[in-house]
């Protein structure tokens, strides 16, 4: 529940990535505090017990059939119940995709 993850689709291509951590999961005394304008975007978005973890998503395209779309995206959600449960009954559902790593660079790395 650390990473956001990315997905992107054109035509036959896609590409699924981690695309860095949720700010839930980032120490408050790492995050850039003096950028007041991202700490109010962070709490614009902020919802509790789960921080700025969220999904969005957006389709681009023509003859999109938006009904079939919706209810196969729904029957992905899970129910009320099983959201009850939470996070530690979650992470033993299966998961397609295999987990990820960030490594983070240094900065002798990035000369």
């Amino acid at each position: 529940m650390d990473f956001v993850g990315q997905i992107s689709v054109a035509g036959k291509l896609a590409e699924i990535s981690p695309a860095g951590k949720w700010w839930a999961a980032v120490p408050k005394n790492q995050w850039n505090v003096e950028d007041e304008s991202l700490v109010e975007t962070i709490k614009e978005n902020w919802e509790e017990p789960y921080g700025d973890r969220r999904q969005e998503l957006v389709f681009i395209g023509y003859n999109l059939d938006k009904d079939n779309l919706t209810n196969q995206l729904n029957a992905c959600l899970l129910t009320d119940d099983e959201y009850k449960q939470g996070p530690r009954v979650w992470k033993h559902y299966q998961d397609p995709i295999h987990p990820w790593e960030l490594i983070e660079e240094t900065e002798d790395e990035l000369v």
